[in-house]
């Protein structure tokens, strides 16, 4: 039974039952809860869709793997904020090898109160994938929260009808860069992929490994969201591709910086009317 703490209590989410006659595993026993998957020191990759994460020893188990990609989906039958709690303690415990994540939830300050490894969580994440199923609202505060890691690839997958509201939210990230610029904000950032998804079997297919798809094109609202997006990028470029002035290193050219601004961002879209702008 892979999540015990939720037997008999509401709401009343399927759990698995009749592996009293399945053979011990060899490493991990009679353990059979997700968790356990955490002491197998060969796992690398670890996506979990559409499941209960609640079990308690998430937070407690062992940690024999070295693991690199993690890819944490939520589950329907609970709230945001309990999901988030569930994947916060999750990469508290595991998040100090991860290079590349996928979110559906958002993250907050507690993901570090959770760290069990000496080594602070996710101060190796080098990727971001933000699934359709994260909600716009959370996009700065929980890349704000992520700002310690250096990330330098961020993949947005949003619903068409999302895409003004997370391009509004993209250009508000890429102002608070612009203003923390001299403390070394997403300093290592510089790509970020926008794409979209139209229906549920679309949102299916997200995450780390995602399936590309051929894109419709935008129009009206959106499009005029990607290009907008597309050209402050462009502006935060050429605003950063100024000469330094207190750096020791020669002058580079545009796509590098001095050390007292940001990387520049390229933008990429999915979206043939960006493609277009």
């Amino acid at each position: 039974m892979h999540a015990p703490d939720l037997l008999g209590a509401r709401p009343f989410v399927p759990v698995v039952k009749g592996d009293e006659d399945i053979p011990d595993h060899p490493t991990l026993g009679r353990e059979l809860r997700l968790p356990s998957l955490l002491r197998l020191p060969t796992l690398k990759k670890l996506r979990i869709r559409d499941t209960h994460l609640g079990d308690p020893q998430w937070e407690s188990m062992p940690v024999y793997c070295f693991l690199e990609v993690l890819d944490l989906g939520s589950c329907y039958h609970e709230s945001n904020d309990y999901n988030r709690i569930c994947t916060e303690r999750i990469m508290g415990n595991i998040g100090h090898t991860v290079d590349e994540c996928a979110l559906n939830t958002a993250l907050t300050s507690q993901t570090f109160a959770h760290a069990k490894h000496t080594e602070k969580p996710l101060k190796k994440l080098r990727k971001i994938h933000i699934t359709p199923l994260f909600p716009v609202e959370n996009v700065v505060d929980t890349l704000t929260t992520l700002s310690d890691s250096p990330v330098e690839s961020l993949s947005v997958q949003c619903h068409e009808d999302d895409v003004v509201d997370m391009c509004s939210a993209l250009e508000d990230f890429l102002n608070l860069r612009a203003e923390r610029g001299e403390n070394g904000f997403y300093q290592h950032l510089n790509e970020i992929n926008v794409s979209t998804v139209s229906d549920l079997s679309d949102a299916l297919d997200i995450g780390v490994g995602a399936m590309k798809r051929s894109q419709e094109a935008l129009s009206g609202e959106g499009a005029d969201a990607v290009r907008r997006l597309k050209e402050y990028c462009r502006d935060l470029r050429l605003q950063g591709a100024a000469p330094a002035t207190d750096c020791e290193a020669p002058h580079k050219d545009a796509t590098d910086v001095s050390s007292e601004k940001p990387a520049p961002v390229q933008v990429r879209q999915s979206v043939r009317a960006a493609n277009q702008a």
